[in-house]
């Protein structure tokens, strides 16, 4: 059993804390892999019980779960103060003792996920990706990198910039997260209002996507709710997604007050 999934947090930590005692019981025998396996999970486990909390449903399409729009906006309420604090050093110990390791980069990206998604520093988030990203990591982590860089970029209000970075990703970056890339592209041209182009994207993207991608289901749905707003719908359909769109950038830039009086209004 996973007890992160399942949300076991207290038994995850004693397991943790065990695992890390035995560990750490013979200084001149410490396994450095096994050693930052066990930091990374604890960190993890500890960043799961900070993180903010769901407080709304997405409007489009009945509440449908796609994720070119949230499932929800958030904000941080009843964060634990504690457990941030835990997951920090943590993270800083695995720095600290295995800098030279896998595990170098592993920690700065989760140090700038915690910054961007719970402390809202964009800059410090900005500095952590970048030392990551240099800390030599895999393919699988430098994508989700690039991916929160881009994510930064629409938090800043630089979705202009969005496409460019996107276009200057190394190839082997590219291959084999064209959809990932392709959902942020889109989400960069909805929410800087150019719906039309997005469309024809979307639409000549779709004319070679199987079904076997995982995230097929969400591109006909969006597909489908681009055309029913934009194409087939009235003036009154049109400017009920525009604001939509403009509350869903405004989740994005994490301000979440002025989203809420624009969904509000939409209700």
């Amino acid at each position: 059993m996973n007890l992160r999934q399942e949300k076991e947090f207290d038994l995850a930590i004693q397991t943790y804390e065990i695992l890390l005692q035995e560990i750490r019981s013979d200084p001149d025998k410490i396994e450095g892999k096994e050693l930052g396996k066990v930091l990374l999970g604890l960190g993890q486990v500890y960043e799961d019980q900070i993180m903010p909390h769901q407080i709304s449903n997405s409007l489009i399409l009945n509440s449908v779960n796609n994720v070119f729009f949230s499932s929800g906006f958030y904000q941080a309420n009843r964060i634990s103060t504690a457990s941030l604090e835990q997951a920090i050093v943590l993270y800083n110990t695995i720095l600290n003792e295995l800098e030279a390791t896998s595990f170098s980069p592993k920690a700065h990206f989760r140090l700038g996920e915690i910054q961007f998604n719970v402390l809202q520093d964009l800059d410090g988030a900005r500095q952590a990706y970048a030392i990551a990203l240099a800390s030599n990591p895999d393919k699988k982590l430098a994508f989700k990198i690039h991916a929160s860089l881009i994510d930064l970029l629409q938090a800043e209000g630089k979705i202009d910039e969005v496409q460019l970075y996107i276009e200057q990703l190394p190839r082997n970056i590219i291959k084999g997260n064209e959809s990932q890339l392709i959902i942020k592209s889109l989400k960069a041209l909805l929410f800087n209002g150019a719906v039309d182009s997005a469309i024809v994207i979307l639409d000549n993207y779709l004319v070679h996507l199987t079904p076997m991608d995982k995230h097929f289901n969400d591109f006909m749905e969006l597909q489908a709710s681009l055309h029913a707003h934009i194409t087939d719908g009235n003036e009154t359909d049109k400017e009920a997604l525009l604001q939509y769109l403009t509350g869903e950038k405004l989740i994005a830039q994490r301000k979440l007050s002025e989203a809420v009086n624009i969904f509000a209004n939409m209700r």
